[in-house]
């Protein structure tokens, strides 16, 4: 085994957060080209009842993802090879990467350094220097946010079926739009190529009709910020030109949340 790759940290005996009846430890994934910075990371994960694996770039840790497939990703922006943003994106498009949470770690704070690790599929941020007793504050909750989002993707599996009689699919979104998942029959609807292994937030938004696609846009926003509830009926224009009319709708996943949970139904046979 090379040094990129350390595969032997374990949780500590003395973790200081409450573990499971079965005290599962859950595995972080540090990815730092900084071996001092990995070594203090660990040390605060460990604090927090995670086993801890080491990558030292990009290209390992894609591997080491798909050998371990980690719960949560720490993972540092500046990085020789693959820096962070491409890593990110590269586990995004791996079958078990769209719902692991993962945590850039940049000493950059400018907004255009924030709003690409956003963009590259990440799900928050911290700033160099790290407060190491607040990280292990942010992993929990961050293993929480992300088991939400596997029980929601498994519940939206489990109704694929109902939905297609329905004609209704399933989309969820989290508050930051970072993290976007859609139903099989949502995409049938939507008219998108079945092909397409990653349907972005954008995708979904430029299905429909551009005199909606706007309004559409705002009404998710705003019901994200205020934690409410919506309704919208749109248009979209079909691969065939055919026009179809959906009726979108979205709610908070719980009070606690941070994800909004929502069908689109195809209801063109009432106009």
């Amino acid at each position: 085994m090379t040094e990129d790759v350390k595969v032997v940290s374990t949780a500590g005996d003395n973790a200081s957060y409450p573990l499971s009846d079965e005290e599962f430890h859950p595995l972080a994934m540090i990815v730092d080209d900084d071996f001092s910075l990995r070594l203090a990371m660990g040390a605060a994960l460990r604090k927090a009842g995670f086993e801890v694996v080491e990558a030292a770039n990009g290209n390992s840790a894609v591997s080491l993802f798909q050998s371990r497939n980690p719960d949560l990703i720490l993972m540092d922006v500046m990085m020789p090879g693959m820096n962070g943003f491409e890593t990110c994106r590269a586990i995004r498009e791996l079958p078990e990467g769209k719902t692991v949470q993962i945590l850039m770690v940049t000493g950059l704070e400018e907004t255009n350094a924030i709003e690409k690790a956003f963009e590259a599929g990440a799900d928050d941020f911290v700033i160099k220097p790290i407060k190491w007793v607040m990280l292990g504050h942010r992993a929990r909750y961050m293993l929480r946010k992300g088991q939400i989002m596997k029980n929601l993707v498994k519940r939206l599996d489990s109704l694929a079926k109902i939905q297609a009689v329905a004609k209704q699919g399933g989309w969820q979104i989290n508050s930051s739009g970072s993290s976007f998942a859609v139903s099989m029959e949502a995409v049938t609807i939507l008219g998108i190529e079945e092909n397409i292994s990653n349907i972005t937030y954008e995708m979904f938004l430029s299905c429909v009709d551009p005199e909606n696609s706007l309004d559409l846009r705002r009404t998710i926003d705003d019901a994200l910020k205020n934690r409410d509830s919506f309704s919208m009926t749109c248009r979209i224009c079909m691969p065939d030109n055919s026009v179809k009319h959906i009726l979108l709708q979205g709610a908070m996943l719980s009070d606690q949340s941070d994800i909004m949970t929502g069908v689109v139904q195809d209801i063109s046979s009432i106009f």
